[in-house]
């Protein structure tokens, strides 16, 4: 266990130790397209593909097939989540943490079926929840922030298996909190909330029902400029061309990039943040259909590990500022993708407490995120009630001015913190 942990943290932290592999072909920028240019942004692709081979050991299998099974499960909420033909946006990444956290106190079929739909162990879970959270806090610039928190109703302290706590302080480094749920433990969850959100969620809409005993609570927030700031020659008017048939006027940020991606229909390019550990994807349809139409076959293992396999080509990009904001229950989700137990009364949560009739109440999250021309602040917040009872070949024109698909990612591994889609516009802040 001790080595699956110390692979999986050097996975997630990989590009910290190789740096960007995109770095120095992106300073190309502002630079002519001459022979020598051409020259030296090859010789940049082949040393960033070499980066890439020695951070992601072929004989780490394990780790691999962990990352593919958090794909799966990531790119499956996110399509059960997203309205078609309308903005969405969630976040993966904070809504598998804490269910994590919920799978820890299960028992029984209850957690064998979450196992089935995670596609991992629980001991797997653990370890690479604990890998992000060791990797977040080790980044000293603090662009990926995690948190993790139990709010356990007073007077049923003593149900709660003191097991269950020790764990989820250890692996998930979580606090723990025990109070009367009462409107000071609403104002005590929304304070947590926005202290470790940057301010950009302040309320969540916990259940703090009679017949809630616990709330498992994860946060994160991601803040972070550009690795190449857009000056103001840079930025012009442009219109977008909505889903529904309307149209709006943008700032548009416009950038030559040099990681251009291909898959399943979509195409598009990666720009990295500050430091490039993370980069935010922008995918357009290659043809005539529409966003959702080649959403409905993409099969989003195969996405993801494509976000790691860039091509090396320049791309004329462009893309518009947008902010949005989601809340929305995942319950109906997780069920389409085959969890029920926890909600019903056959649910098992033997390792969380004594108590034999405790149920999953409700799983809300609500998210955020602004871009522009500056870089991104996004957060997002995820609450669980418990209750009883490569070569430069082409050139490319990328042009963002129709609905999207974005996803902001770990450069090096992939791992998804934000997916959503951008399909309608209007000149106020965007909402979905």
């Amino acid at each position: 266990m001790h080595t699956m942990k110390k692979s999986m943290a050097a996975l997630l932290c990989a590009a910290m130790a190789a740096g960007c592999s995109s770095n120095a072909a992106n300073s190309s920028q502002n630079s002519s397209t001459s022979s020598q240019s051409q020259t030296t942004t090859e010789s940049e692709a082949s040393s960033a593909q070499s980066s890439q081979t020695v951070t992601t050991p072929a004989s780490n299998v394990n780790a691999v097939t962990e990352l593919d099974h958090l794909y799966a499960f990531s790119w499956d909420l996110f399509n059960h989540t997203r309205d078609e033909n309308d903005n969405s946006l969630m976040s993966p990444f904070s809504a598998w943490m804490a269910l994590g956290m919920m799978a820890n106190g299960a028992g029984g079929d209850t957690r064998k079926q979450m196992e089935d739909v995670f596609g991992l162990s629980v001991e797997q879970i653990n370890a690479l929840a604990n890998s992000a959270l060791t990797a977040a806090s080790a980044d000293e610039a603090h662009t990926l922030r995690l948190a993790d928190s139990v709010w356990i109703r007073a007077s049923e302290s003593d149900s709660i298996l003191d097991s269950y706590k020790k764990l989820l302080s250890t692996d998930y480094q979580a606090e723990s909190f025990e109070t009367s749920f009462d409107d000071s433990t609403r104002q005590q969850i929304n304070d947590w909330v926005r202290e470790h959100t940057d301010g950009l969620i302040d309320q969540m809409p916990v259940d703090l029902s009679s017949t809630t005993i616990m709330v498992l609570l994860n946060a994160l927030s991601f803040d972070s400029a550009w690795q190449d700031e857009y000056e103001d020659n840079q930025i012009v008017d442009g219109t977008f061309h909505n889903q529904n048939g309307s149209e709006a006027s943008v700032k548009m940020m416009q950038s030559e990039e040099t990681q251009y991606i291909a898959s399943q229909g979509l195409h598009g390019f990666t720009k990295p943040y500050k430091g490039c550990h993370y980069g935010l994807t922008l995918l357009v349809p290659e043809g005539d259909q529409s966003l959702d139409e080649v959403l409905q076959n993409v099969e989003g293992v195969k996405l993801l590990q494509d976000l790691k396999n860039s091509t090396y080509s320049i791309v004329h990009a462009s893309f518009p500022e947008f902010t949005l904001s989601s809340e929305q229950s995942l319950i109906k989700p997780l069920e389409k993708m085959g969890l029920s137990l926890p909600f019903g009364d056959g649910a098992d949560f033997s390792n969380l407490s004594q108590n034999p009739d405790l149920t999953v109440s409700e799983i809300k999250q609500k998210a955020k995120i602004e871009v522009s021309r500056t870089g991104t602040k996004a957060a997002a917040a995820t609450d669980i009630g418990i209750a009883g009872a490569a070569l430069v070949e082409e050139e490319y024109t990328i042009t963002c001015d129709r609905p999207f698909l974005y996803i902001l990612s770990e450069i090096e591994t992939g791992t998804p913190i934000f997916i959503g889609t951008v399909e309608n516009i209007s000149d106020e802040v965007t909402e979905s």
